[in-house]
């Protein structure tokens, strides 16, 4: 059985991850601002040395400030998760219709980034140390979701390339789409306590009359499983590729 493993994030991995959503990722940028404001200032600068350097210079002074409540973060998360974590892999596997990898340690790291990006090749994902357990919990199954889905993925289609799991790429608009879906099914919302949120992208393109949120929820209710859902949902994202802001 698969076990998260919750971890301070390194300064190095921190800073990296804020400056690719600042100027790689931009469209994200509001996000890491709305919680520090003070990281705008990261702008002004041209060359990203110096980008780089005010970055670290924010990242290391917020941790060394703020140890205390993020260790106090990582603790709260790790005891509420724990109270789920068997009977939701169960649920998953059952679900997705694989296994995860025998005593498979999936690694989340404590962060003061808000967006909380997920590593496929290294079974990783961050967590912002902010969240309440309800929130916490619902981004731990969202990542741990992926991490099984792409698995089954790539049982299914052998010649994937992982770089097409990460955004733009189609792939990966399926997956922001079938997580929260999977996550609502009553046999793992019980778990979740709340309902499972999609990206505002997502949630204001429309196929026919509903939501895409909506219309694949359908499609998945009416798949006898998880497989079916993929070879049915996959075809007709394709069918409407030109609505899902690719580039």
């Amino acid at each position: 059985m698969a076990t998260v493993k919750f971890i301070n994030i390194t300064i190095k991995n921190e800073v990296e991850n804020i400056y690719h959503f600042i100027f790689n990722f931009g469209s994200w940028s509001k996000y890491v601002f709305k919680k520090h404001p003070a990281l705008k200032k990261a702008l002004d600068f041209h060359a990203k040395k110096d980008r780089v350097n005010f970055i670290k210079k924010y990242a290391s002074g917020y941790w060394l400030k703020n140890q205390k409540i993020i260790e106090k973060s990582r603790r709260k998360y790790e005891k509420d998760w724990r109270k789920v974590e068997r009977k939701f892999f169960n649920e998953l596997e059952s679900i997705i219709g694989t296994k995860f990898p025998k005593n498979k340690k999936i690694s989340a790291y404590i962060s003061i980034n808000p967006i909380c990006p997920r590593f496929f090749n290294k079974w990783s994902f961050n967590i912002f140390n902010k969240f309440d357990t309800r929130r916490s919990r619902e981004i731990i199954m969202h990542e741990c979701c992926h991490f099984l889905y792409f698995k089954k993925w790539k049982e299914m289609f052998p010649n994937a390339k992982e770089k097409n799991f990460d955004a733009p790429h189609l792939i990966w608009h399926l997956s922001e789409l079938a997580s929260p879906i999977i996550l609502n099914d009553p046999k793992i919302k019980k778990y979740l306590n709340i309902k499972a949120g999609f990206y505002e992208e997502h949630e204001a393109v429309r196929i026919g009359q509903k939501t895409a949120p909506q219309y694949f929820a359908e499609i998945y209710k009416k798949s006898h499983n998880l497989e079916n859902f993929i070879k049915i949902a996959f075809k007709i994202i394709n069918k409407h590729r030109n609505l899902f802001f690719l580039n």
